[in-house]
């Protein structure tokens, strides 16, 4: 008798543990879409304030339907550094 109450103790401690792993993961990835939401929200072109658009600028854009944001540095009208 003693055995059968610690095997089912032993297994509602695994389904308590699975749980709260499972909560977490799912807090975890509504954190991560948050975040992507906001630093999606950036796309168009940026530039530094009261310079010229046409020497230098920034240029933010989606991909493969929005899961991919495509950061452009664009100077004298030639791109120079482009992270995906």
């Amino acid at each position: 008798m003693l055995r059968k109450n610690y095997v089912f103790l032993k297994a509602c401690l695994l389904a308590l543990s699975l749980t709260v792993v499972a909560v977490n993961a799912a807090e975890s990835d509504s954190n991560v879409k948050w975040a992507f939401g906001r630093i999606k929200s950036l796309e168009g072109d940026w530039k530094k304030e009261g310079s010229d658009r046409e020497k230098f600028y920034i240029n933010f854009s989606q991909m493969a339907g929005g899961a991919v944001l495509i950061e452009n540095w664009i100077y004298d009208g030639q791109s120079r550094s482009l992270t995906i």
